[in-house]
């Protein structure tokens, strides 16, 4: 009883009940949780004295009980190979706590692995079993060859494998105290590493897209690292040297990271080697000056065809009188794709341009050197003959077909005669003449 008085001497009384424990009480604890074999009948106890107490049980199935025992039977373990046991003691009150609980050892006919089904080749994994007390465990892969047992103790519940085909994780167990065995399976599939299928070498500008080519599947992210080490997630290679890729997804085993260089393109064709001004249907060698090593050359023609490609030099055979281009570019022989800018050569159809010079006002009866002069670009022709307009007059006394003939003009008494030197010049089939007006002075 507590009494309160105040400061007018009135007073107030308050009472209350106390249960003084005994400190040697030892807790309330469900005794005999030892090891049972699964679907065998265990008896339980608890030094209980409250009539509402009631058992439960998780695992089993309880056959009888009171409030201070109970018997299960142990018929419905989980994978974890534990029952548990549960005195309520909710209604009762008092210091003991609403529940006290016991975990059960169950040995089971049928065990479960714990451990992943799908694994990567040539990783380690961990499997387990329940922790039963007083077990031993004899672990195996079937077959043998697929799959390599480390840290491995024969008496251990837990095992460390590593795997390179699929196969069956078998262990059999046999608990020396209640005698009861059991086995358990897990049929275990290996999968290989992904590996990135990336290009031997890269060309920058290359978009980082063409490396998106494990197999299909939504989720796969991509990191590429340049050679200054700054990370980069999409773009173009747009440096060179060398970068690392990686690469993950949910989906496969761990992607293992690639190192790729990243190269620019060969220097471009300096200058292209060959006839300018060439006749049509009538076949030429170009060819690239200064080879690159490890280098192809790409050609391409407009207004003609090539004939024959033997790498630094083409054979082309003109067919347009219009424009006519030839071009190429240099691809380094291990990096299809990566080109060097284009090198043009512009051709033009072979026609000779020329003029005649020479006395205009030769003499009767005299011979005179006339000269045919190509105008400056123009093509080298490939006959020239020379006549007169008027037969009569003169004729070629040597030269003839050569760029500086000899004309004989006729003896006339006529004060003059005029009359036309032609000169018929050939080029690639094609026909071209210039007229030489001149006149012939009489005696």
């Amino acid at each position: 009883m507590l009494t309160v008085t105040n400061q007018c001497g009135c007073k107030g009384y308050y009472y209350a009940c106390l249960e003084i424990e005994d400190p040697e009480k030892p807790p309330l604890e469900i005794r005999c949780p030892s090891i049972v074999c699964e679907n065998a009948i265990g008896h339980y106890t608890i030094d209980n004295t409250c009539d509402e107490m009631f058992w439960e049980v998780n695992g089993g199935t309880i056959i009888s009980s009171t409030s201070t025992s109970v018997d299960i039977m142990w018929d419905n373990v989980g994978p974890d190979g534990f029952g548990e046991i549960i005195a309520n003691l909710e209604a009762c009150g008092g210091d003991c706590g609403p529940k006290v609980t016991a975990k059960v050892p169950v040995i089971q006919a049928n065990g479960s692995i714990e451990g992943k089904a799908v694994i990567c080749k040539g990783q380690q994994y961990k499997y387990t079993l329940p922790q039963w007390p007083a077990t031993n465990f004899k672990w195996s892969v079937i077959p043998a060859s697929a799959a390599t047992l480390v840290s491995y103790d024969e008496n251990s519940y837990e095992v460390n494998l590593i795997a390179n085909t699929p196969f069956t994780l078998h262990c059999e167990y046999t608990n020396t105290m209640e005698l009861c065995a059991g086995k358990a399976d897990l049929n275990i599939n290996v999968v290989s590493p992904v590996v990135l299928s990336v290009p031997s070498k890269i060309c920058t500008g290359t978009a980082t897209s063409i490396v998106g080519t494990i197999p299909a599947t939504s989720g796969t992210s991509y990191t590429f690292i340049n050679p200054a080490g700054s990370t980069v997630t999409s773009g173009t290679f747009n440096v060179s040297g060398t970068w690392t890729i990686q690469a993950s997804n949910p989906a496969y085993c761990p992607i293992v990271p690639v190192s790729v260089p990243v190269v620019n393109p060969p220097a471009a064709v300096g200058s292209i080697s060959g006839e300018q001004k060439a006749c049509l249907n009538t076949p030429y060698v170009y060819e690239a000056i200064a080879p690159v090593p490890n280098t192809l050359c790409t050609w391409s023609v407009t207004g003609g065809t090539i004939v024959t490609n033997s790498g630094n030099a083409v054979t082309v055979k003109w067919t347009s009188t219009g424009t006519k281009t030839l071009a190429v570019s240099r691809t380094w022989a291990d990096v299809p794709g990566c080109n060097s800018t284009v090198t043009n050569l512009n051709v033009t159809t072979a026609t000779p341009v020329a003029s005649i010079s020479g006395n205009t006002s030769p003499c009767a009866n005299t011979n005179v050197v006339y000269t045919a002069t190509l105008t400056a670009g123009s093509s080298p022709i490939d006959n020239i003959t020379w006549s007169l307009s008027n037969p009569a007059v003169g004729s070629v006394s040597s030269g003839q077909n050569t760029m500086t003939p000899t004309f004989t003009w006729n003896n006339t008494t006529v004060a003059s005669t005029a009359v036309t030197i032609i000169a018929t010049m050939v080029k690639c089939g094609t026909t071209v003449t210039v007229s030489y007006p001149i006149t012939v002075i009489g005696r």
